[in-house]
């Protein structure tokens, strides 16, 4: 901790030091949890031993450091950070225009039951499914366009995710109404 060494947060020789002012901050520090620094800082910089540089700025140039959190907080605010990445997506980059330029060269048709989804109120019901389960294998003979039924028949655990949703929400009325 800089204050204990004399020293500020850039490194100059702090003010004399009033020994129960440090004898107070050397108890706080001593019984401080994980979550409980942020209430040590706030205490020293109260009672002057940390120089508060964010008062010195400028209000309009300046932005608290954040940090993405679960809970919405930045870490300077909360003690500490949960920060998690996003995950990758499985798909590659270009999985979009790869799949649009699939389902074109099919005529929007599924392949498996050949129902025609051209219209574009119904295009959204074809989907693009990887033979072998492998999202970042994009060559055609290991792509097949299925309507939203036949896709969600396939065996997976997202087919199965897939096969609850569309009987939920409309998709699976939509496609039998257009077979028959």
């Amino acid at each position: 901790m800089c204050a204990l060494a004399h020293l500020d947060a850039r490194g100059r020789s702090s003010p004399t030091l009033d020994p129960v002012k440090l004898a107070i901050a050397l108890v706080m520090w001593s019984v401080t949890t994980i979550g409980g620094t942020w209430l040590v800082l706030a205490f020293l910089r109260g009672i002057g031993l940390i120089k508060d540089e964010r008062k010195d700025t400028p209000t309009s140039t300046y932005t608290p450091p954040s940090t993405p959190t679960s809970t919405g907080y930045s870490g300077w605010y909360s003690g500490h950070t949960s920060y998690k990445p996003e995950k990758e997506s499985p798909y590659t980059r270009d999985w979009a225009s790869v799949s649009r330029k699939y389902k074109e060269a099919r005529g929007w048709r599924c392949e498996e039951c050949y129902v025609n989804l051209s219209d574009k109120r119904h295009r959204r019901l074809l989907h693009v499914h990887h033979r072998d389960n492998d999202p970042k294998n994009n060559y055609s003979w290991n792509l097949v366009a299925l309507c939203v039924i036949c896709h969600s028949e396939r065996p997976g655990a997202g087919h199965k995710r897939l096969a609850g949703a569309i009987r939920t929400d409309g998709r699976y009325d939509e496609v039998r109404r257009l077979r028959w």
